[in-house]
This record gives structure tokens, C-alpha cells and sequence, in this order.
């Protein structure tokens, strides 16, 4: 009985040794899979998702054109009709000018964002072709142009608002310095039907075509090109004039 009592303290001590490694070596094997669920589950119905309705978009009407007039005189968009109310005639002062030119000038020079003060430019054989008519940047967009600055005042008889000429008036430059010469025959040819295209399709009154001298009576821009006998014509102008 004596080594019965001895003994019996080892052996437990054993039997706990070895259960703690045993242990051990359990948990540093790798994890059993999970048991596979072979049961057949009925599927989740849709969720209850109403139908969006889509937004009827209205086809863009086609622009309507006019026999004989460029595509590029109609912008993309269309032309604002609320808001152009008035043309303003301008000289570049300088025969050898350029729609390029100038476009350089009023963006490095006058810091315009947009450069190109004017809507549209008429060439006189020098460095852009006799009569030709450069569409700028400003018309095909629709925006403010940058050529007859002016503060609020009476004009012709009516309050305006600070800028309004830009803002509201379409801006035709013809190259050339008309204090010494005047605009050559094309030029006039193509600015009587720019003014003819732009004031039904713009709606602007024939008598709101202005010199740019006229309106701030600081310049005498346009020179000599006689922006009164052009109201006068362009009243009478018609389509079929065109």
C-alpha cells in the first residue's frame, strides 16, 4: 500500500503532462472542413422593386436653313433669340489684320478668356480673303462678346444696363482702317447679308444697327463706313434678298 501511495502522485502528474500535449497538437492541425448542407433550400423570391420610368426626352428640332447661307453661321444649339437685341459695326483700324491676329492680340494682350472680341470678322484681301466672313468662337457658342464696352446710361433713348452692348449686341468687325479708306466693295456685299441673315433670324430690329462710335462717342469706329445708310437698307431687306 505504501508504493501504491508513492506511485500515484507520478502517474497523475503523467497523465496531466501528456493531456497538455496532446492537446497541443490538437489545435496546431489544420481545421476540419465544415460539414457540407446537402439539403435542397427553396429559393428567395425577387425583391418587390417597382419599375423606374424613364424621362421622355423631346427629339431636338432640326435648324431651320436658309438657301445660300453658310452652315457655320448657325450655331450648333441654335441662336439665342432672347437674348441678342442689337449689331455692332466695328473697324479693325489696321489693313493688315487678321481674325488669327486679333484672336492673339485679345487673349495674350487684353487677357480675354475667350480671346476674340468679336462675333464675326469680315476680311479685306490682305491677310484673310476679300469678303470673307470668319465666324468666331463667341458666335458658335452663343456668348457675351468683348468689343463695345459701355457703363449704364440712356442710348437712343432707352436706359441700359452697364455692358449692354456686349452682353446683348452681336459684335461684326471688317477689316481695315476706314479713318483713311474705306470697306471694300466685297466687304460691304458680305456685311449687308450677314446683317440680312442675322436680324429675322435673331429677331433684332433693322434700326438697332449701330457704329461703335455711335454708342460710346469715344472712337471713330467704324471710320468712314456709313452705318445710318446701312439701317436705312437693311429695314428693306427681305429673305428673298438674301
Amino acid at each position: 500500500m505504501q508504493r501504491i501511495a508513492l506511485i500515484l502522485p507520478f502517474a497523475v502528474l503523467a497523465l496531466l503532462v501528456s493531456g497538455c500535449k496532446s492537446a497541443a497538437r490538437g489545435h496546431a492541425g489544420p481545421v476540419p472542413d465544415p460539414v457540407l448542407d446537402t439539403g435542397h433550400r427553396r429559393p428567395l423570391p425577387p425583391p418587390n422593386r417597382r419599375p423606374v420610368a424613364r424621362r421622355k426626352v423631346a427629339p431636338k428640332k432640326p435648324v431651320r436653313r436658309v438657301a445660300g447661307v453658310p452652315g457655320d453661321w448657325y450655331p450648333t444649339a441654335g441662336i439665342r433669340k432672347d437674348r441678342w437685341q442689337c449689331i455692332v459695326v466695328h473697324h479693325s483700324a489696321s489693313p493688315k489684320d487678321s481674325p488669327e491676329s486679333m484672336h492673339r492680340y485679345h487673349l495674350s494682350q487684353k487677357k480675354w478668356p475667350n480671346g476674340l472680341g468679336y462675333h464675326f470678322v469680315i476680311g479685306n484681301g490682305v491677310n484673310y480673303p476679300d469678303g470673307a466672313v470668319f465666324v468666331g468662337k463667341r458666335w458658335k457658342q452663343q456668348i457675351t462678346g468683348a468689343h463695345c464696352k459701355s457703363g449704364n446710361g440712356r442710348f437712343f433713348g432707352t436706359w441700359r444696363q452697364r455692358n449692354y452692348f456686349n452682353t446683348h449686341g452681336i459684335g461684326i468687325c471688317l477689316i481695315g482702317n476706314f479713318e483713311n479708306n474705306r470697306p471694300t466693295a466685297k466687304q460691304m456685299q458680305s456685311l449687308r447679308r450677314l446683317i440680312a441673315f442675322l436680324t429675322p433670324e435673331a429677331k433684332i430690329n433693322p434700326a438697332r444697327v449701330y457704329g461703335h462710335g455711335e454708342i460710346t462717342r469715344k472712337t471713330a469706329c467704324p471710320g468712314r463706313l456709313q452705318v445710318a445708310a446701312l439701317r436705312r437698307s437693311s429695314g428693306g431687306i427681305n429673305a428673298a434678298a438674301r
